[in-house]
């Protein structure tokens, strides 16, 4: 993951760090109720932190996905 020094992030910029879809980011963010520190604009700014909790949020999706899959119950 690439380091920001002194940067806030938006939705796109989470999403490059990560290697997502945008629209995996836009979820996890939305459905974590996760908040912009900022708003510029038209976008939303998220703090460096928030890089690594989108990031569990995913991983967690992906782990109930591969569950549902196996057919075990989450």
């Amino acid at each position: 993951m690439p380091t920001h020094r002194g940067v806030a992030l938006t939705i796109g910029a989470i999403a490059r760090d990560l290697g997502e879809p945008v629209h995996r980011v836009q979820y996890a963010i939305k459905t974590r109720s996760i908040q912009p520190e900022a708003i510029a604009g038209n976008l939303r700014i998220f703090p460096l932190e928030a890089v690594e909790h989108v990031a569990e949020i995913l991983r967690d999706i992906d782990r109930q996905a591969a569950r549902r899959k196996e057919g075990v119950a989450t």
